[in-house]
């Protein structure tokens, strides 16, 4: 990011200005939709636009979403294929986790440049993970259909720990 570079100043600014809107309203932001209201442009930044107008309630249940998916499918990626009857369709499996991991990746990493957060494509990843893991669950027995509260509780938390994140790198960029 350049001083320089009117886009990535324009960029910081919304970002800024996002932070502002979630000190304003922390735990349930200003609103769905609502960030144009307090700013002229949008965040380009779909985890700041989620943190501004969900506040914290709403960016941790988001994250979560999102890192679910990612859980799902290294859970399916890890799996030893020779333990299962069906060897071939759970390689399968793990070539579509494979492929959605990649997908969701390039989701997350535009996600930061873009606002995104409540287009369609997320969801049909989300689907398409959920349907992964649950037929490779129905062809492999070390793998459950259902995921343990513990687990639950640790996404939960690495959800607010990326809030902290996100809010440390927007501090860190706008004192550059």
């Amino acid at each position: 990011i350049s001083a320089d570079d009117e886009s990535a100043n324009s960029r910081i600014e919304a970002w800024y200005q996002g932070v502002q809107m979630f000190k304003y309203r922390p735990m349930f932001g200003v609103g769905k939709d609502q960030f144009t209201e307090y700013h002229h442009k949008t965040a380009h930044n779909s985890y700041v636009l989620i943190m501004s107008e969900l506040g914290i309630v709403g960016y941790v249940l988001w994250i979560s979403f999102i890192l679910f998916m990612f859980f799902m499918l290294i859970k399916v990626m890890k799996l030893d294929p020779a333990k299962s009857s069906v060897v071939e369709k759970v390689k399968q499996e793990q070539s579509m986790a494979l492929y959605l991991m990649v997908s969701v990746l390039g989701f997350c990493a535009t996600a930061f440049f873009l606002s995104r957060s409540y287009i369609l494509f997320l969801y049909v990843f989300a689907a398409m993970c959920a349907a992964t893991y649950i037929r490779t669950s129905r062809l492999h027995d070390d793998l459950s259909s259902t995921i343990p509260l513990p687990f639950i509780m640790r996404v939960v938390m690495l959800s607010v720990v990326s809030l902290v994140v996100l809010y440390l790198i927007i501090n860190v960029l706008l004192n550059i």
